[in-house]
């Protein structure tokens, strides 16, 4: 394992005598060393017996191994490419797993995927953990090398200069008032009298980037344990440090310590008691952030101990009344069953990071962040370039957010072991072109052209990149109408704001002219919709003035509340004022009309569309004929195998409304599916495509549905029988016989819909067979031949839109007469 060693993010390079040992003893020393993950030192020993023996394999790949574990790539990836094609490859099975690993630790996913394949396929039962992590691998090479295709632009890395980096590792960088302070695995112990005496670390400050670093006193004088990662309190007049010790070779504990400030200088220090520094365990790198919401100050660290969920865990205490951390819990949601380091909380924006190995990563470990809102939110990924391929640790950030400081061993570091570009961590500055600003939302209402505070609207704030956005934080406020935010100089955003019942008001701007300091403020009024009611004479197919309308909101059991007042002119038009996603009843009545009534849900309203329009049309009493052979086909368009999918039913418990919503669910994967391998003005095309056919041609298709099927229960209620002639079509992937129940399935929650359609007003003539449907399947015959019938190409043969339109239903006939018994079902002799 990695992980004692990086505790403290270095590499030791232990004491080697080399000189009057037999061959024996040298591959016994080299056993002794990987024990005590003394890396370096197993890497001398081999090279000495190399000197006189080329030929052991086993020492091949125990060197390959130990080239791994101390970062040298190249020399690890030579030697696990000469095992893998030795003839004893077989003996060591892993090794190719991890010549996989170390090049994707170089950046090189594609060699990476094919060896973690060709494990896979040589290891399917006998590595079954290994097996699990070469899959998850495998996507993560995919996703890297789309990743490092979007470079941040806002993002300058630079190499701090050999002033400040050495060929040890340095490593805990912190911007301070008093300058930058890191520390450095550069020291050694007067005392060590050995050939290579160990390296101890020590805290360092820099006063400024052209000085040189100077020891920070700690008024610590002990040169044989390890000091390190300076964590400061909010008020400055507390530091929390690691004292560490060599345990067995390289393997390194450690425990936290605290100093309170005196006069001009830091006092004794003082051990956290054992619930924070865990006996038999390791506690190292503190940091100290204030969470707003929690109105406390809060110690994060990361420990080994037991309770965690494996490996190194960020745990984190909470500081009392009495400036001492509580009770630590684990950090759940951010930790693995891997290690986490480096934990820095940034005040401003409430975002913790750290670094991770155990989370899907350009290679190594790489810096991830998560924000506080009232719990922890969902970890992301910091991006590229300042993630690497290589480790990615300990980034701190300036208040502002446009500097940081970060460490890493990517290509460019000092190399202690040149010839096999080994080790070690150095720092780097991460500069941004932006700076964090203050956002103030304010929400209103619409009250009848006057602008009043909205409470308890739900504000959210979304980043807006090329033809993506990004959620920044939500906000509900019960008792105000002020939200807060903190976004970036240089950027886009959009802000939703939505209440129940209120049509949703979007802005959209960017910050680019925004100076350090200023505060942004965005107002957002919200209003309700309206219901336009134009009344008709159903004989004569002319506006019928003067009828007597009400409008009624409908509760959740369909039963009618207070009488909404309506706005009258003397024409046929009236209007309403209406709330987003209510059910809602128009009853109209005129002598010598029969009385109409119609229900329908305001789910249409939106901030562009904040008219519904509808139309109710009366007939004379008797009962006029109705024209419905005079009706336009419509079709009725379904998702690919739905309902009930890879199955050969005939009947579905759906309705056609609901298949209908969920397929629109899809569209954002019917939107990637068919602009795939496209690029440019033709992705953009086919992803506009996409969108008018579920925003337009479904929508429209829908509505001529829901028109016909008011003119059919009219006719019904005349005591007329209705018989219904439907032609189904189905995209040619499957069977005929496949198709055809798919085709009945379709219809199926067409009568279901039927059913239940104006809480019940059809299901008796469905059940009676005054209603039926003749059902003629022409299932794949008639499709396209640009339709693919391929099940890999799914582009073509699922998400494009001749396939999408090919999967679809139409009412090609209506035959009406007066009532007589029918089948309520029944299927023509269509071919499939």
């Amino acid at each position: 394992m990695q992980k004692r060693i990086l505790l403290m993010l270095v590499f030791v390079v232990s004491a080697v005598g080399l000189s009057g040992q037999t061959m024996r003893q040298y591959k016994k020393a080299v056993d002794e060393a990987l024990a005590k993950q003394e890396y370096h030192a197993a890497l001398l020993y081999i090279e000495k017996i190399q000197k006189t023996d080329t030929t052991d394999l086993d020492l091949q790949y125990k060197q390959a191994q130990a080239a791994r574990l101390f970062n040298a790539f190249i020399l690890a990836e030579k030697r696990y490419q000469q095992i893998i094609h030795s003839e004893a490859a077989t003996k060591y099975p892993e090794a190719e797993f991890w010549l996989a690993s170390v090049q994707k630790s170089q950046g090189k996913y594609d060699a990476a995927i094919t060896h973690f394949s060709n494990f896979i396929e040589d290891n399917p039962t006998t590595l079954p953990e290994l097996v699990a992590e070469a899959k998850e691998q495998i996507q993560a090479c995919e996703w890297a090398k789309e990743l490092i295709k979007f470079k941040d632009k806002d993002l300058r890395v630079t190499y701090l200069g050999e002033n400040i980096n050495t060929v040890h590792s340095d490593f805990a960088p912190l911007k301070t008032e008093g300058g930058l302070i890191f520390s450095s695995l550069q020291f050694q112990s007067s005392k060590d009298k050995a050939k290579n005496p160990r390296k101890y670390a020590k805290v360092l400050q820099l006063k400024d980037m052209d000085s040189q670093p100077e020891p920070y006193d700690l008024g610590y004088s002990d040169e044989e344990v390890h000091t390190a990662h300076l964590a400061f309190n909010n008020a400055k007049d507390r530091i929390y440090f690691n004292i560490c010790n060599y345990t067995e070779g390289s393997i390194i504990k450690c425990k936290l310590f605290y100093k309170d400030k005196m006069g001009d200088g830091w006092g004794p220090s003082v051990e956290l008691p054992a619930y924070i520094n865990a006996p038999q365990a390791t506690t190292t790198q503190p940091n100290l952030g204030y969470i707003q919401e929690l109105r406390k100050e809060v110690l994060f660290f990361v420990t080994d101990r037991v309770g965690g969920k494996g490996g190194l865990d960020i745990w984190y205490s909470v500081i009392d009344e009495d400036n001492l951390p509580g009770i630590p819990k684990n950090l759940v949601l951010l930790n693995t069953n891997k290690d986490e380091f480096s934990p820095f909380f940034h005040n401003y924006s409430q975002d913790l990071y750290f670094s991770s190995d155990g989370r899907k990563s350009l290679g190594g470990f790489d810096i991830y962040k998560s924000n506080y809102q009232e719990q922890w939110q969902k970890v992301e990924h910091t991006g590229y370039p300042l993630n690497s391929s290589y480790n990615d640790l300990y980034f701190s950030l300036s208040q502002d957010g446009s500097e940081g400081f970060f460490v890493s061993n990517r290509e460019g570091t000092q190399l202690l072991e040149k010839d096999i570009s080994a080790c070690c961590n150095d720092i780097f500055e991460a500069a941004f072109n932006s700076f964090f600003i203050d956002l103030k939302v304010l929400t209103f209402r619409d009250a009848n052209g006057e602008k009043i505070d909205l409470s308890d609207a739900k504000v959210t704030v979304y980043e807006l990149f090329d033809d993506v956005k990004k959620e920044i934080k939500a906000s509900t406020q019960p008792a105000e109408n002020a939200h807060f935010f903190r976004i970036k100089s240089n950027k886009n955003y959009r802000i939703l704001a939505e209440k129940d019942g209120l049509i949703p008001k979007t802005i959209t701007f960017n910050t680019d002219t925004v100076k350090v300091g200023e505060e942004v403020v965005k107002e957002l009024t919200l209003g309700e919709g309206t219901l336009e009611l134009l009344t008709y004479n159903g004989d004569l197919s002319i506006p019928l003035n003067e009828a007597d309308i009400q409008l009624y909101e409908l509760d959740n059991r369909g039963k009618r509340k207070t009488p909404i007042k309506m706005r009258r002119t003397k024409k046929n038009s009236y209007y309403f004022p209406i709330e987003l996603d209510r059910n809602y009843e128009i009853t109209a009545s005129k002598s010598g009309f029969k009385p109409a009534t119609e229900t329908f849900a305001s789910l249409q309203i939106t901030e562009k569309s904040k008219v519904i329009t509808k139309k109710i049309i009366l007939f004379p009493d008797g009962g006029a004929e109705i024209k419905l052979d005079s009706l336009k086909p419509f079709p009725l368009y379904f998702d690919n195998d739905h309902p009930n999918p890879n199955t050969t039913d005939t009947l579905t418990g759906l309705s056609f409304p609901e298949t209908i919503a969920a397929y629109k669910l899809k569209k954002a994967d019917f939107k990637k599916g068919y602009a795939e391998g496209l690029s440019g003005e033709a992705k953009r095309q086919a992803e506009a495509a996409v969108e008018n056919f579920f925003e337009v041609e479904m929508d429209t298709s829908y509505r001529e549905f829901l028109k016909f099927t008011d003119a059919v229960l009219t006719r019904l209620e005349f005591k007329r029988t209705v018989e219904i002639t439907v032609e189904a079509f189905t995209s040619p992937l499957a069977s005929d016989e496949y198709n055809l129940a798919l085709s009945k399935r379709r219809i199926s929650s067409m009568l279901n819909f039927y059913r239940t359609y104006k809480y019940g007003a059809m299901k008796k003539y469905v059940d009676n067979g005054q209603l039926t449907i003749n059902l003629e399947s022409y299932g794949e015959s008639r499709a396209p031949k640009t339709i693919s019938d391929n099940k890999n190409d799914r582009r073509n043969s699922v998400y494009s839109l001749e396939a999408s339109r090919q999967r679809r239903v139409e009412i090609k006939r209506v035959n009406t007469e007066k009532q007589s018994q029918r089948p309520k079902f029944k299927i023509s002799s269509g071919s499939e």
